[in-house]
């Protein structure tokens, strides 16, 4: 993704959309956003594979083997002396001690990978919708959202989820990546956090875009860690770090975000708008 913009949007005309006559801006309108939807295809393709994963996995398995090296070393040592039992038993009890702590950290991962699946697929099978890939993630986005996303989320680290739906009629987008990622070509250390993102796909009317009052509708998810934005595409909600923090020790609380996107489609529907139809 070097050299081209983290976010992506189609919805803010150049100096050359906005001289041309009205069906000429309906043509670029619509290259605007093909473009748009070829750089997130193509940024979705990006190996996003966390440099944290392959670190933490190096060092279990370098633990592991060192530990393990240190245990026979000691064993074999120990028997050419005087205490040969205590040396080995010593040896081999830090040696198990490692064991158990791999395995339970290990252990540990794979509960909360295997809670956060079954998690997201309730809450995309409440709200008549499905567990979602990165790639169809990614369609939903080039369906429904011509607003900014910024690309560098389409490089999820380890444990990325995803569930499409809609509720009263607004199509929804959830993406939570629990761990974020470090990209290996990165050559300033830039790591890009964990993060919960929610889109309620709607038609607001362009004064509605940022009415008076609408930060205090907004604001009444504030109490759930919820941040809204208003966009001419739809709402986007941003979970605080505190809310990915809880979700990533508990993932079978994202099963709870039911609620929170009930509520940001009841907001869309405050501010005027209605159920977003797929893009042209």
């Amino acid at each position: 993704m070097t050299g081209r913009s983290n976010r992506s949007s189609a919805l803010e005309p150049s100096s050359e959309q906005l001289e041309a006559p009205v069906d000429e801006r309906a043509t670029l309108a619509r290259e605007a956003l093909d473009l748009v939807r070829a750089e997130r295809t193509q940024a979705a393709r990006f190996d996003g594979t966390s440099w944290d994963t392959f670190v933490f996995h190096a060092a279990m398995a370098g633990a592991f083997a060192s530990t393990g090296a240190f245990a026979v070393f000691a064993a074999l040592e120990a028997w050419s002396k005087a205490d040969r039992i205590g040396m080995a038993v010593k040896a081999w009890a830090v040696f198990l001690v490692v064991i158990a702590a791999v395995s339970w950290i290990v252990l540990r991962n794979q509960r909360r990978t295997a809670d956060r699946q079954q998690a997201i697929t309730e809450l995309a099978h409440a709200r008549g919708g499905r567990p979602v890939s990165l790639d169809h993630a990614v369609q939903w986005l080039n369906a429904h959202w011509a607003a900014a996303y910024n690309l560098r989320n389409l490089c999820p680290g380890a444990g990325y989820v995803a569930a499409t739906g809609a509720t009263i009629g607004f199509p929804v987008l959830i993406e939570f990546d629990p761990t974020g990622y470090m990209p290996r070509s990165s050559t300033t250390n830039a790591r890009y956090p964990a993060r919960l993102d929610i889109f309620v796909a709607a038609n607001l009317p362009a004064l509605a875009v940022d009415p008076a009052g609408a930060q205090v509708i907004i604001g009444e998810l504030a109490g759930f860690g919820i941040f809204v934005e208003v966009t001419p595409s739809g709402l986007h909600g941003r979970g605080q770090p505190f809310v990915v923090s809880r979700l990533r020790r508990e993932p079978l609380a994202i099963a709870e975000l039911a609620d929170v996107v009930d509520r940001m489609a009841g907001i869309a529907q405050r501010l005027g708008g209605a159920p977003g139809h797929p893009l042209p």
